[in-house]
């Protein structure tokens, strides 16, 4: 028998059902296949795409028998390729879809691989296990595409994991965005604005995303929020009064006061921190905003001089 996993679903908190069609027995003409199925977000009486998905969960089984876990997504993604045109399943590699925001285009997005005219979305992973950062960003994927069911199928580990999400975004949870502003916070009532700016945005895009798609849908919203902005690329690093080079910064100045950093990463380290305090003594500016849209709830880090 296959061995069949389902764990919790931190992000959407739905129940787990798993069709007994879709956990067969291995046969004869199928080998033999160590795979993790995590089937969430179906409805009771009908299952999207159902003959799609079971023919594609079962590539996934071959190229994992064959390759197993620890390699890059780049080589599961060619693999898989080879294993659909195998099974002669049709599949775009890489569409190009436009990613919009109040109406006016802020990115691009390319699925690994779509099927059924681009019904079907499949983001591959390489990772110990598929994360609720993960779901949350096919979701937003989903949006972006309007494709009817989006599948994380996940290779890094031991067993494969495939995991299901339908195109329910009506009824989706809604994403969180609510921060706390420090109590010694500067200009609290203009930090205040921002990070309202920045909740919008958050809630219009979700997460999954690169940068610059946060960093231009922010331009959007603050200009729709009425506040003065510069948007500075780079500054000069000195010592004494020797410029040693000009850095890179990507950073908003909102009002000459406040310099604020969108960006889309794993983890906000000191690094990063170090380098926006750097900054605002180079601006004279005194209070600085991170804000992180990775997670499945924005972060917000506050730096001051």
């Amino acid at each position: 028998m296959r061995r069949v996993k389902t764990t919790t679903d931190e992000l959407l908190g739905l129940f787990v059902v798993v069709l007994e069609g879709l956990t067969t027995t291995t046969t004869d003409e199928e080998p033999r296949a160590s795979a993790v199925v995590s089937l969430k977000n179906m409805t009771m009486t009908k299952l999207l795409h159902a003959d799609l998905t079971y023919r594609l969960r079962g590539a996934g089984f071959h190229v994992h028998n064959a390759l197993g876990g620890g390699h890059d997504e780049a080589d599961y993604e060619k693999a898989l390729a080879y294993a659909l045109e195998c099974e002669r399943i049709p599949f775009q590699p890489q569409p190009t879809y436009r990613v919009e925001y109040r109406g006016q285009q802020v990115g691009e997005y390319r699925p690994d691989l779509t099927f059924a005219n681009g019904a079907v979305l499949l983001d591959l992973k390489a990772r110990p296990a598929i994360e609720p950062v993960h779901q949350a960003q096919v979701i937003s994927y989903l949006a972006v595409t309007n494709a009817e069911l989006g599948l994380v199928m996940n290779f890094g580990a031991s067993l494969l994991e495939v995991e299901r999400l339908p195109n329910f975004l009506a009824g989706r949870p809604r994403l969180s965005a609510e921060v706390e502003m420090p109590k010694d916070i500067l200009h609290p009532e203009l930090v205040q604005r921002i990070l309202s700016g920045l909740a919008t945005v958050y809630r219009g895009l979700g997460p999954g995303f690169l940068h610059q798609v946060y960093r231009r849908a922010m331009r959007i919203e603050l200009s729709e929020l009425r506040l003065n902005s510069d948007y500075l690329k780079e500054l000069p690093l000195r010592y004494r009064d020797i410029i040693i080079a000009m850095k890179p910064v990507r950073l908003f100045m909102v009002e000459q006061r406040i310099l604020l950093a969108t960006v889309a990463l794993h983890q906000i380290t000191t690094e990063h921190t170090e380098k926006l305090r750097w900054a605002l003594r180079e601006t004279g500016c005194q209070q600085g905003l991170i804000a992180n849209f990775y997670p499945t709830q924005l972060e917000m880090q506050y730096v001051q001089v």
